[in-house]
């Protein structure tokens, strides 16, 4: 991993446990995780399970809250 990603996600790590797991809304406010939860299961129907689709789902959900997050500053 590179420096800047690996501190992102210790950063996200440390969030999941504070206030005993409670801290985990913190992760990506905005976004619900019904929603996140769906897109996995959709993502996953007709699919195997490999690393490979596993990182593309991680870099799209990364680039849909990025999305998210801009749609928000432009509408503001």
């Amino acid at each position: 991993m590179t420096s800047e990603f690996e501190e992102a996600v210790q950063k996200v790590t440390r969030d999941v446990h504070l206030d005993d797991g409670r801290g985990a809304d913190l992760i990506a406010v905005g976004i619900q995780r019904n929603d996140c939860l769906e897109f996995l299961e959709e993502s996953l129907e007709d699919e195997p399970v490999t690393a490979e689709l596993l990182a593309v789902l991680v870099q799209m959900s990364v680039a849909v809250g990025v999305w998210i997050e801009r749609a928000r500053w432009e509408s503001a």
